[in-house]
């Protein structure tokens, strides 16, 4: 998985094209408990759900909330957030190699690439 860096609040993070599923897995979510996703596409479309963390902070998103054949390498980049809390306008950060950030930009692509956000430094 590349990851970019553009010394900003956007994390960039590449996916297996056609995935059933990917994790989300983020230095700073809490173990058990209850998040907010919202992934907006290149339309402004947002989706949104749920989630509980497992033991480890980490969540799975569902190629099955989507419509059919969303999570492909024609989708362009998605933006995934995370809340705490539905009713505020917070989002939760999170550091990778060091820099912090609060959205991730997805982009999906063909090839052996692992469904986990974010990949190992």
């Amino acid at each position: 998985m590349a990851i970019l860096n553009d010394c900003s609040e956007i994390f960039y993070a590449e996916l297996p094209a056609c995935a059933p599923s990917f994790t989300v897995k983020l230095p700073g979510l809490s173990p058990n408990t209850d998040y907010q996703w919202y992934i907006t596409d290149k339309f402004g479309h947002i989706y949104s759900e749920a989630v509980a963390t497992d033991e480890e902070g980490a969540f799975v998103i569902y190629a099955d909330d989507f419509p059919d054949g969303f999570f492909n390498p024609f989708i362009g980049y998605l933006k995934l957030e995370v809340k705490s809390n539905v009713y505020y306008c917070i989002l939760e950060t999170f550091e990778v190699c060091g820099q912090e950030y609060s959205q991730i930009f997805i982009l999906f692509k063909e090839g052996d690439i692992p469904a986990l956000i974010p990949c190992i430094c």
